[in-house]
């Protein structure tokens, strides 16, 4: 809504001018025109991720716990590419990994089925966190399932060619 705040990592940076719906091609779309305090544009760049903030309870823990008395606001991630002044496009919700570390592995894992993948899922390695699931879905010919994973960097080096991942049962799925 018009007023509620703009906030980059729990600190206002901004307001949310207005808001309204745009139905372009038969489908309806939120736009959102905010402004941004002076000191507060260079958030502003190629790869910058904006979504509504509001309470996440999955598998990943627990988010937004803020917005549960307080009111709701627009998030703000910057990108780390050249300054941009939009339109940007926002996500559906909070992205799994908010800080993605430039030597941090990205990597796509398929299988023949979910088995207990979920986003925000951990992926361990003995026993030790060294990743995040970012998401899982079917892949374009839905013949099996992707999972967007992230190794944190000081585990990357152990993903090589012949790397096999298992999902471990019960009630904390890993990876």
């Amino acid at each position: 809504e018009a007023g509620d705040s703009v906030r980059c990592r729990g600190v206002e940076v901004g307001r949310v001018e207005e808001g309204f719906l745009d139905w372009d091609n038969g489908r309806g779309r939120v736009k959102i025109k905010a402004s941004f305090e002076k000191n507060a544009t260079s958030l502003l760049r190629m790869g910058t991720r904006f979504w509504i903030q509001h309470p996440e309870f999955d598998f990943g823990g627990i988010r937004g716990l803020d917005t549960v008395v307080g009111p709701r606001y627009l998030a703000v991630l910057p990108g780390t590419g050249a300054i941009d002044d939009g339109p940007f496009i926002g996500l559906n919700r909070m992205p799994v990994v908010a800080d993605v570390l430039s030597g941090d592995l990205e990597i796509i894992v398929e299988s023949s089925e979910r088995a207990g993948m979920r986003r925000g899922g951990v992926v361990s390695y003995r026993g030790m966190p060294a990743g995040r699931i970012l998401d899982v879905e079917l892949a374009s010919d839905s013949t099996r399932v992707r999972s967007t994973v992230l190794i944190e960097e000081r585990y990357a080096p152990l993903v090589r060619s012949g790397t096999r991942f298992f999902s471990i049962s019960g009630v904390g799925s890993a990876l």
